[in-house]
């Protein structure tokens, strides 16, 4: 059985390249910031680092589910649209 963490999360993996690159070079930007010599930088890329990954997370998660459930209800919709007009 394999582990959640060795598959991609659904939410990444319906992500397009160009989406999932931009994402991985932003934390690696603020990573990278966090060895900056200049200390306010290193100490504002700490703090931002969680915070930003956890904000595009959340968001990426809450798109999904809202794409998921107006296709869910359009699909309905055009069924229940469909089974009226053979009557």
């Amino acid at each position: 059985m394999q582990n959640k963490m060795t598959r991609p999360q659904e939410w990444w993996a319906s992500l397009s390249n160009g989406e999932r690159r931009l994402i991985c070079s932003l934390m690696e930007l603020l990573r990278g910031a966090k060895g900056s010599k200049l200390q306010d930088v290193a100490n504002a890329a700490a703090k931002w680092e969680r915070g930003i990954g956890c904000f595009i997370k959340v968001r990426l998660m809450n798109d999904r589910k809202a794409r998921v459930t107006i296709s869910s209800r359009s699909a309905s919709r055009s069924q229940s649209g469909a089974s009226q007009g053979r009557g």
